[in-house]
């Protein structure tokens, strides 16, 4: 994935799901930050203890954490208890939030409107 990230074109996204902690991928992506928009981790219920574990890698040089999304696996569970996920999104340094389209689905505002 660095080889791809560091000879191909800029990258709006790189999702990753069982690659390993947030600290880990997010130091294999370090070196190569500039590829890319946004990295999205899928990852379970330890997601607080490892944002804790990767908080030297969440600073403003490095990378932000943008949002996380959380959900439930109900179908999934061994004792019926619904699985915790969550989807956590991170910004490389230096990237400014895009203007995205409203939540309606209709057609950003154009400026000056």
């Amino acid at each position: 994935a660095e080889q791809i990230l560091a000879d191909e074109p800029r990258f709006d996204l790189v999702v990753a799901r069982a690659v390993g902690s947030v600290a880990s991928v997010l130091e294999l992506l370090r070196p190569v930050r500039h590829r890319f928009g946004l990295v999205a981790l899928a990852k379970g219920p330890r997601l607080e203890a490892e944002l804790e574990e990767a908080r030297h890698l969440l600073k403003p040089s490095l990378f932000r954490l943008r949002e996380i999304e959380s959900y439930e696996l109900r179908g999934a569970a061994a004792r019926g208890e619904p699985l915790q996920r969550h989807v956590a999104l991170f910004e490389p340094a230096g990237r400014a939030p895009k203007r995205g389209r409203p939540a309606s689905g209709g057609p950003a505002s154009a400026p000056g409107a």
